[in-house]
Formats: C-alpha cells, sequence, structure tokens
C-alpha cells in the first residue's frame, strides 16, 4: 500500500486522536470533543478517499492489461490464421507436384512406348509385347 501508514481502525484511535491505551483508562471515558469527532471523522474520510482513489487506479491498469493482452490475442490469432493458410497452400502444391511427377512418369513412359511401337511396328510379337504395359 501507497499509504498504509494512513490505515488506522477506529478502534485503535480515540475521537481526540490519542492511542487506544487510553481508552480503557476510567478517567478518559466520555471525553470526546466536537473537534475530536469532526477530525476523526475527517481523517477517516481522507483515509476512504485515499483507498478508493488506489482502487480506481488499480482498476484501470488491469482494465488497460486486459486490452493489452486482448489485443495480443487477436494478432496472435491472425498470425496462425496466416499460416494456417499457409501450410494448406504447400500442402496442395506438395500433393500438385507429386501428382504432376507421377503422370509425367507415367506420360513419359507411354511416349516410350508409343515410340518404341512405332519403331517396331513391322515385328507383331514386339507389339503384341508392347500392349500389355
Amino acid at each position: 500500500r501507497v499509504h498504509g501508514e494512513l490505515d488506522l481502525k477506529m478502534d485503535t484511535l480515540k475521537a481526540t486522536g490519542q492511542p487506544n491505551s487510553q481508552l480503557n483508562d476510567p478517567q478518559h471515558k466520555g471525553d470526546y470533543t466536537w473537534q475530536g469527532v469532526i477530525d476523526f471523522l475527517q481523517q477517516q474520510r481522507r483515509l476512504n478517499t485515499i483507498k478508493e482513489t488506489e482502487q480506481l487506479l488499480e482498476k484501470e491498469e488491469l482494465q488497460n492489461k486486459v486490452q493489452t493482452l486482448e489485443s495480443q490475442l487477436q494478432a496472435h490469432e491472425v498470425i496462425n490464421r496466416d499460416l494456417m493458410q499457409r501450410v494448406k497452400m504447400l500442402e496442395q502444391a506438395l500433393i500438385m507436384e507429386r501428382t504432376g511427377k507421377a503422370a509425367n512418369e507415367v506420360n513419359k513412359g507411354l511416349v516410350n512406348k508409343l515410340d518404341e511401337w512405332n519403331h517396331n511396328q513391322n515385328d507383331p510379337e514386339q507389339v503384341l509385347s508392347l500392349i500389355h504395359i
């Protein structure tokens, strides 16, 4: 607490501002004065005002912290979405590349077979062997 020394309890002070030890003294019972009571009430009002101000400051600090954390969360969510989209695009590109390579290899194999078939059109046995892929 910033002003902890001002955090006095009602039972530790007499209205006149004297320590609680004198309250138990029979000679001092009922020694309250109007000025003492007013001073005590003013002091309590100041203490309550200080406490209220501290609570308001703490509340404002916590609200600022919550806003900061929420904005950081939103930024991280945007980054996460972007990264997920990139991963999906890369996965699609990889699939396309793999299927493209496989298709190219099959096409190359067929082209080679057709070239061989065109080259060996005159030999019927080789043509039949080429048809069974």
